[in-house]
């Protein structure tokens, strides 16, 4: 008997008269994504398949959900392109344009100039910004989730997505981007706004692309670097710190970083604030290639943390029959930070 959850057993299939399945690409917990090729055209794509055995139709319909967004979404040159559907008795496939890598592996091993990271960042602030006015949140936005195709960012994986302006699907998406909100922990409202999660993931980003580091593992007080991110005396100057930021851009970066999310940018407005900013460093080569020196005895108490994969976090079990995301989760491989 076929065991229909078992990726492999798909390859070399076709899924419609010419695309057939070559290979994986990466595999999760609800969804597989493969490599495919046109058989006439040589053309590759990339291939998502949701799995549909086993759900109820509650489930299904809520799986269909992230077809459904990646549709209102649709037309955007940095949004990635749905070509094709294929549902069968027992798969969903989404046809999808194929890009070689993510801005996570481009980050690493390409040398980040100022205006690499101002293409790619108001290319990627145009994109959320758009499916922002669809009404669609994407509540998963890190490097692992937007791919490049030809020095182009194109963002994808809506597995996680919402259409709600309110959530309480609280932990969703990945801890390093998630803002203290949507955290869910004690003292914390019953809900939180998905626009505004987003905004916060775009400014750890941001120093993602400018410094190839991670601010802090999590926006959490168990965390020191947010908490000293917090309670500094100066915080524009926490910055400054340890990435050498420009006074431009420390100070966008404090709007991004409000912890109250109604004091935060609009995605628009960010694009905008973002767009008139020359210079983002205080010198001219950026903190990336220069040696860190720590500000402190304890080298750790204000040294970046080490930018790594980040896995989505799922709903639990309990919540499924609520709310199923079917995303693949990035390997957990910690680089260590090029200084």
């Amino acid at each position: 008997m076929k065991d229909y959850l078992d990726p492999t057993t798909q390859l070399g299939e076709f899924i419609s008269k010419t695309l057939q399945i070559k290979s994986v690409l990466g595999e999760g917990t609800f969804a597989v994504v493969f490599l495919a090729e046109d058989t006439v055209t040589r053309k590759k794509y990339a291939v998502k398949c949701l799995y549909k055995q086993g759900l109820s139709k509650k489930q299904l319909d809520i799986q269909y959900e992230e077809i459904l967004f990646m549709k209102k979404v649709a037309g955007h040159p940095n949004i990635i392109n749905i070509v094709d559907y294929v549902e069968t008795p027992h798969y969903r496939y989404m046809v999808l344009d194929h890009c070689d890598r993510d801005l996570f592996d481009y980050i690493l091993n390409e040398k980040m100039d100022e205006s690499k990271v101002r293409k790619i960042f108001l290319q990627l602030t145009s994109a959320v910004a758009h499916c922002h006015e669809q009404g669609v949140f994407h509540r998963d936005l890190k490097p692992e989730n937007i791919l490049v195709l030809e020095n182009n960012i194109k963002l994808c994986d809506f597995g996680l997505a919402t259409t709600d302006d309110l959530s309480s699907d609280f932990g969703c998406g990945s801890a390093c981007y998630l803002s203290p909100e949507a955290r869910g922990e004690d003292s914390i409202p019953l809900s939180y706004h998905p626009a505004a999660n987003d905004v916060w993931s775009l400014g750890v980003i941001l120093i993602n692309l400018l410094t190839a580091k991670n601010p802090w593992n999590q926006a959490s007080d168990t965390d020191k670097h947010f908490l000293h991110h917090i309670y500094t005396k100066s915080p524009q100057d926490t910055f400054q710190e340890k990435f050498g930021f420009s006074p431009q851009i420390c100070k966008l970066l404090r709007t991004i970083f409000h912890l109250d999310p109604f004091c935060r940018p609009t995605v628009s407005q960010l694009h905008a604030s973002f767009s008139e900013i020359s210079g983002y460093f205080c010198h001219s080569i950026p903190v990336k290639y220069l040696p860190l020196t720590p500000v402190s005895p304890d080298e750790h108490t204000f040294f970046p943390e080490r930018f790594t994969k980040s896995p989505s976090k799922q709903l639990s079990t309990d919540s499924y029959e609520e709310k199923i995301k079917p995303s693949v989760d990035s390997e957990s491989t910690i680089f260590e930070m090029e200084l």
